[in-house]
């Protein structure tokens, strides 16, 4: 086991990465020391500039180590020394809008963003500036510009009290309150009391904090299931949905969290006291949860300045941080698709081309690079690579189109030879390499939805379902509901008759029977039910719908009810005056249930919409069977009359039908009864408040800040489209121009 154990973490591994770099090439390299690899290396990493400063070096290196960075890499040198902004650290990422917009002074190298944190660079004083800077360089998780966000807090301010809004719920006795609220596990009433120390600048209390309670304290405020929850449901809702529903969107969500995870790194910092290793990697496991680059690049550079050594867990949250970047955000998550048009913007030269792609940019800096790099660095480093670290590196090949580098990784790693999977070749001489023995490196259920998203992103779903057909039956693994939900989107989408690879009308339909089918036997959600029914929709398939939307019902039904126990419990709660963890936990339950609901009610209600467009749609093919089968829509639109409007309508080949379903009375009853349902609950909201998250789910507004920051955004991208169409002004006039003189020169010599 144990030499396994080495050979895929660290040779096997290396070459692994070595070999597939460039185009998925799968030429074996030969394994060098070093100390060779230090003076000619493949892809620009040794393990001589990753030794910490002082250990195990010459004398030469140690007499260049005030040169060097935090990880020993070679520091250019700057005129003037200067306190890096906590937007400037992070130039790991790349903002190509930000760099436009002014210049950032930032290295493009993996690791040079760890120099910015060198104690000997941040002496000097950054006051109006600085200020000035972040004004303009706010948080922005998705490097889109329509995202709005806020800078992140500087882990280094010395001031953290002056970055926490002020607010009554921090009135609290925090030195008697902090111990039972890690007790009680009351998430709100620990951050607000790590807040009121801060506030009240007291450092001695906070700067006592041991070590371990310091450690449960970062556990329980992390993004538990509640968030997790949260994104999973935000996947399926768009911004206009948010908007409709007036809950703050995944993004804002996200940010205010990320607020919270950073400032209580800097309280800690600030406090004189160093957080350990597992602090760091449940922060970095934060990040990677809400979907934010910008909060793990903070995050690792507090851990470098600190003199840590990551282990692969952190190098793991890091690499799925910057590949996961922003995925909460439909947007986004469109944009990573591998066709033309976003592939082209994605590796666009100019910076003014990827404004909105740049996210997931492609070619040089792109998402492949960084992550190739990130994890040579973490092999350099000595890290042990795992399953997980092979699925991030495979997600962010995928991205880039790299279908190649995908199928040359799984068989080099697990022995998966795709093409021959593909050829139906004989099973007993294609089977994979046995892992039992080393339970890091045994594929695991989440790397079926890997393979699910890396070919499914790459228009190419045969494959997917081959390869993850094999995989689980070979290493005896279920196909869990996340990989179902994958390949039933994927299937959907490639059905759409623009789309590259597309598949036939009826493949949606005929993955779902086997989904539902032995031996996989999965019960659909409603998700899933809400992509079959718009499949029939595009298909016109009117009264297959009808069968699929009876069939759903119940489980909208179902959520409903779970949603109005959710409140009932709410109530109880706050009129027994139960204690303030119970209320806290109870209200979350509630908001979750309660988005499902309004969530489930929108599709809903699309379901009745797009059942009509497909009946007005079959009037110029309607034969005499069909026509009986149009006496049933009165009774569909009776029994769904909830979904439906006032007045529905739809069209014959006789005529038009419209049917009124509620009169003025019923419909002012119907008002009054949602008035009395917003009522309820923003008395609920209000008796049950808590500090962060108060407005998320109920009756969420976009605050001031958030709008000034959102139209500087939009000022900034109207400004560097008017500097883009300028300057392609400036180079088509300037030879007409020049043409012109030399005429008017020409003239000007034969006249005289």
């Amino acid at each position: 086991m144990n030499p396994l154990l080495v050979r895929l973490g660290q040779l096997e591994s290396r070459r692994t990465i070595q070999t597939l770099w460039t185009s998925g090439s799968t030429k074996r390299a030969h394994w060098v020391c070093a100390e060779c690899r230090a003076h000619k290396q493949r892809r620009g990493y040794s393990d001589e500039p990753l030794r910490w400063p002082g250990s195990n070096a010459s004398v030469e290196q140690a007499a260049q180590e005030e040169s060097r960075g935090p990880w020993g890499l070679q520091r250019e040198r700057t005129i003037s020394v200067r306190r890096v902004g906590s937007g400037e650290l992070r130039s790991g990422e790349r903002n190509q809008d930000e760099r436009a917009a002014r210049a950032s002074g930032v290295e493009a190298d993996f690791f040079d963003r760890n120099e910015a944190s060198n104690v000997g660079a941040q002496e000097t004083q950054h006051g109006s500036e600085a200020a000035s800077r972040a004004d303009v360089l706010w948080e922005q998780f998705e490097q889109d510009p329509s995202e709005h966000s806020l800078d992140t807090p500087d882990i280094d301010d010395e001031t953290p009290e002056t970055s926490i809004p002020k607010d009554s719920l921090l009135s609290v006795d925090y030195k008697t309150e902090l111990p039972l609220a890690l007790s009680r596990r009351s998430v709100d009433l620990t951050i607000r009391c790590l807040f009121s120390a801060a506030q009240q600048h007291d450092f001695g209390f906070l700067s006592a904090i041991p070590a371990p309670m310091f450690s449960a304290i970062i556990n329980l405020v992390q993004p538990g299931d509640f968030l997790e929850r949260l994104a999973d449901a935000h996947m399926d809702i768009s911004n206009a949905m948010a908007e409709h529903m007036r809950v703050a969107k995944m993004r804002e969500i996200a940010f205010d969290y990320n607020r919270v995870i950073l400032r209580t790194l800097k309280i800690r910092r600030v406090a004189g006291q160093t957080p350990r290793l597992e602090d760091y990697t449940t922060l970095l496991r934060s990040a990677r949860t809400l979907r934010s680059f910008r909060s793990a690049n903070t995050v690792w550079q507090s851990m470098v300045k600190d003199g840590l050594h990551p282990d692969t867990q952190c190098f793991n949250n890091y690499m799925a941080s910057m590949v996961w970047n922003g995925w909460h955000n439909a947007g986004m998550r469109r944009k990573a698709r591998v066709v033309p048009y976003t592939m082209k913007k994605r590796a666009a030269p100019k910076t003014r081309d990827t404004f909105r792609f740049g996210n997931y940019r492609i070619g040089k800096s792109g998402i492949k690079e960084k992550t190739m790099k990130t994890f040579s660095e973490m092999l350099a480093f000595g890290a042990v690579a795992d399953v997980e670290s092979f699925r991030i590196l495979i997600t962010a090949c995928a991205r880039e189109g790299d279908i190649k580098t995908v199928n040359a990784m799984l068989h080099r790693v697990w022995g998966i030879d795709v093409p021959a999977i593909m050829e139906s070749r004989d099973e007993v001489s294609i089977a994979p390499t046995d892992f039992s023995d080393n339970p890091s490196m045994q594929p695991n259920e989440g790397l079926l939805a890997t393979l699910a998203h890396a070919f499914g992103v790459n228009n190419d779903l045969p494959t997917a379902l081959r390869v993850v057909d094999f995989v689980a039956r070979h290493y005896r693994l279920d196909i869990t509901r996340e990989t179902w939900d994958a390949l039933l989107e994927w299937t959907y989408v490639l059905t759409d008759k623009d789309s590259p690879g597309r598949l036939p009308w009826a493949s949606v339909i005929s993955l779902w029977n086997t989904m539902k089918g032995p031996p996989y036997s999965i019960t659909p959600s409603l998700v899933m039910y809400n992509l079959l029914i718009s499949n029939l929709a595009d298909g016109n398939m009117t009264f297959q719908m009808i069968d699929r939307m009876n069939e759903a019902l119940p489980l909208a039904q179902e959520d409903e009810e779970v949603a109005r126990t959710a409140r009932d419990r709410l109530i109880a709660a706050l009129q027994e005056q139960q204690a303030e963890e119970v209320v806290e936990q109870v209200r979350r339950e509630w908001e979750y249930a309660r988005l499902i609901q309004r969530r489930n009610d929108f599709w809903l209600r699309n379901w009745i919409r797009m059942f009509l467009i497909s009946v007005n749609q079959r009037k110029s093919s309607m034969s005499a069977a069909k026509a009986e089968q149009l006496l049933e829509i009165p009774r569909v639109l009776w029994e769904w009359r909830r979904f439906a409007s006032d007045l529905p309508r739809y069209e014959t080949a006789t005529g038009f039908v419209e049917i009124e379903l509620r009169d003025d009375e019923e419909g002012h009853n119907g008002a009054a009864a949602y008035a009395n349902i917003l009522e309820v609950m923003t008395q609920l909201k209000s008796q049950s408040r808590r500090y962060v998250g108060d407005t998320w789910m109920i009756d969420h507004e976009e605050s001031e800040e958030i709008k000034r920051h959102m139209e500087k955004r939009r000022r900034m991208r109207r400004a560097l489209i008017a500097n883009g169409h300028d300057r392609k002004l400036i180079e088509t006039s300037m030879p007409k121009y020049s043409a012109v003189v030399g005429e008017l020169e020409d003239a000007k010599s034969l006249d005289l």
